[in-house]
């Protein structure tokens, strides 16, 4: 079912797309794809909201894919602070995969801000030595 609503996504029928998505969470309710495309494709379509009120229950089916969910939709609601606090979440308590998402979120932030980490003095001098 995520499948066929990943092809009407492609034809842009977003509203038939997101019904098969939510859908597809009675018939597999064990699985947060169909959740999570639908957060995505609310967000592609600026409902904010709604794609927080998706992404909630996607906490009780799988923590990674909720904290992936929920950084989009903290960006889109412009939550910088919870971003941060997010990341660093992930960081300290995270292990595996969800650690990298947290080292990863931090650096675009830093981006963002110009924040950059402390690093070496000439970053290409490692180059420079071979």
């Amino acid at each position: 079912m995520v499948n066929l609503a990943e092809e009407l996504r492609t034809r842009r029928d977003y509203a038939r797309a997101e019904s098969l998505n939510v859908l597809s969470r009675r018939f597999s309710p064990g699985a947060a794809t169909g959740l999570g495309n639908a957060t995505e494709m609310l967000l592609d379509q600026g409902k904010v909201n709604e794609a927080a009120a998706t992404a909630a229950p996607l906490g009780q089916i799988s923590s990674w894919y909720s904290a992936y969910e929920r950084i989009h939709v903290l960006y889109a609601q412009g939550e910088e602070s919870a971003m941060r606090t997010l990341a660093d979440s992930l960081v300290r308590h995270g292990e595996g995969i969800r650690h990298s998402f947290g080292v990863h979120i931090q650096r675009s932030m830093s981006l963002r801000t110009t924040r950059l980490p402390r690093g070496p003095a000439r970053p290409f001098q490692i180059w420079n030595e071979w």
